[in-house]
């Protein structure tokens, strides 16, 4: 949340009239989201990558 948060005070100053730089809120914004991405379970994340359902945990490989 902290990561998307970042972008509220570059659109502010952006609809202000000010000449904004975007790398510092990106890596602001990159430095909130990718730990938040890393601390979600993992085949959560692929499955949402991948645009699949994540198998089930009873299922063995035989």
């Amino acid at each position: 949340m902290l990561g998307v948060c970042a972008w509220i005070p570059y659109f502010a100053l952006k609809l202000a009239g000010a000449s904004v730089e975007m790398l510092p809120f990106l890596v602001v914004h990159l430095l909130g989201v990718i730990p938040g991405a890393l601390l979600a379970p993992s085949e959560t994340i692929w499955s949402r990558l991948l645009g699949r359902e994540a198998p089930d945990k009873d299922q063995t490989l035989a």
